[in-house]
């Protein structure tokens, strides 16, 4: 996240309620790993991917920085490609 981002997070904190900066981030983050697990599956030569899991970790600081992984199976023809 951008230090603007940052800021406007900071003043969310200090008068409660849900960062509407945070959750966009979010967004975009989940938005970023379903794509690359589709552009994974892809090289691969597979359909879809099933069974994904999202997590987030937060590091340092709240909003300092993010560690977001996704996993999921791919699959073929009915055929589990892990």
């Amino acid at each position: 996240m951008n230090i603007f981002k940052d800021l406007m997070i900071e003043i969310r904190d200090l008068v409660g309620g849900h960062s509407k900066t945070a959750r966009e981030a979010m967004n975009d983050i989940r938005k970023l790993l379903f794509d690359d697990l589709q552009d994974q599956a892809s090289e691969k030569a597979q359909i879809i991917v099933i069974g994904v899991s999202l997590r987030f970790c937060d590091f340092g600081y709240p909003g300092d920085a993010i560690l977001a992984t996704a996993m999921g199976t791919s699959v073929i023809d009915g055929k589990i490609k892990p």
